[in-house]
């Protein structure tokens, strides 16, 4: 899926759900629109949040300045909660990895899928909240060890 795509979707639900109580979240923000002017598309024209720039001899990937939308050497983070996740291999214990870490990674991890996890809950009509599968969803939150929002 191009930018093009995630701000024509995005526009749409911002647009079309004027009530919504996170309305703002779907707003297009500045440097977005302006990479969608400038064709910065991602792999479908070879721009996006990354460049791979194919006249240095290695192919060098630079990454995105957001704010002088020009390429700058790609500096990669390294969080210890996410080196950590990658050698555990199911699923549950490495969810519960990520939401515990206690770097910037397991901090963005809690935050996201929070505030995911309340937006979606409030999708749910209130008498249908009580129901059996959701009791049972919020039961397997608690297995994992991610607690309450």
């Amino acid at each position: 899926m191009g930018l093009d795509t995630l701000v024509n979707v995005a526009k749409g639900v911002h647009d079309n759900c004027p009530k919504d109580e996170r309305n703002s979240l779907f707003a297009i923000p500045e440097y977005l629109q302006k990479m969608v002017e400038k064709g910065m598309l991602g792999s479908k024209t070879g721009k996006g949040f990354f460049f791979k720039d194919r006249t240095s001899p290695k192919g060098d990937i630079l990454s995105l300045d957001l704010k002088t939308l020009e390429y700058t050497p790609q500096v990669k983070p390294k969080f210890a909660t996410l080196d950590a996740a990658k050698k555990v291999d199911d699923l549950r214990e490495r969810t519960k990895l990520v939401y515990h870490g206690t770097d910037k990674a397991g901090e963005f991890y809690r935050r996201s899928f929070q505030a995911m996890f309340a937006y979606v809950s409030n999708r749910i009509p209130g008498d249908q909240r009580r129901a059996l599968p959701h009791r049972r969803w919020h039961a397997r939150r608690l297995r994992l060890g991610i607690g309450a929002f």
